[in-house]
């Protein structure tokens, strides 16, 4: 049901995994079931038609918002300066401040610190 390389039908699919409909249809009445009846317990106030109509709304309207920017052709987007993916380098480094400068490890070299202080 989701969709990351710019393809647009993001309902395709959508009733081919029972468990998935499952757990959103329970996840769908959890949530209606805690926001009207929670109460004090989670201290949430019972919304009317109205308000659910206009939560709803927002959360369309995010779909909507989600396929009008994959219209959008790349090279009409501003340029971005740092463009992170799960290859790069620099999703594995790890940041951490000694002595008021920030230092980044890799991951390998943050191991094996952990390794010596045991």
């Amino acid at each position: 049901c989701r969709k990351i390389h710019g393809e647009m039908n993001v309902f395709e699919g959508f009733f081919s995994n029972i468990y998935f409909i499952g757990i959103l249809f329970s996840t769908f009445f959890i949530q209606i079931f805690i926001v009207q009846f929670g109460g004090l317990a989670v201290n949430t106030v019972p919304l009317d038609v109205t308000q659910w109509l206009i939560c709803s709304a927002f959360g369309f309207g995010s779909l909507i918002v989600g396929a009008l920017l994959h219209l959008i052709p790349e090279s009409k987007l501003p340029a971005q300066k740092h463009k992170r993916t799960l290859s790069s380098k620099s999703s594995s480094n790890l940041g951490f401040y000694r002595g008021g400068k920030r230092r980044t490890l890799s991951l390998q070299e943050f191991q094996k610190q952990g390794r010596q202080l045991k």
